[in-house]
């Protein structure tokens, strides 16, 4: 059958993604639910780390729970912000030299952020 004689629809199906959209959506969905889950404990602690000199605030990130309660919600959030960013980068820029640029940056900033975010806690943590 020509592709003159499908309808729309037909021509449609043939057409569609390439299957890589599941993952990605599956993994936006559940980096929002555990932001969800740990934005309570993070705000609590942004207020109760505000109050506190900068010995007492060390020595609250370094109880372990706490500490890595804190890590997990800041790396989910870049994850969730490179996700979520990188749609943007693939579905409106259209130069594939652009794109390709764009994703590439995108991924180097946010894993540089990731690093900075592991390396400032774990340094702020730190007894000596």
């Amino acid at each position: 059958m020509s592709d003159i004689q499908r309808s729309s629809l037909g021509r449609a199906k043939g057409l569609g993604s390439a299957r890589s959209g599941t993952g990605h959506w599956w993994a936006m969905k559940v980096s929002s639910i555990v932001l969800l889950l740990l934005a309570p404990f993070f705000m609590a602690g942004l207020v109760h780390l505000s109050t506190m000199p900068f010995d007492a605030a060390r020595v609250w990130l370094a109880h372990p729970v706490r500490g890595l309660v804190l890590l997990a919600y800041l790396l989910v959030s870049l994850w969730h912000s490179y996700l979520g960013l990188r749609v943007v980068i693939e579905d409106y820029v259209h130069c594939p030299k652009a794109k390709l640029f764009s994703l590439l940056s995108l991924k180097v900033v946010h894993g540089v952020l990731m690093l900075v975010a592991a390396y400032t806690l774990i340094v702020l943590a730190a007894k000596f």
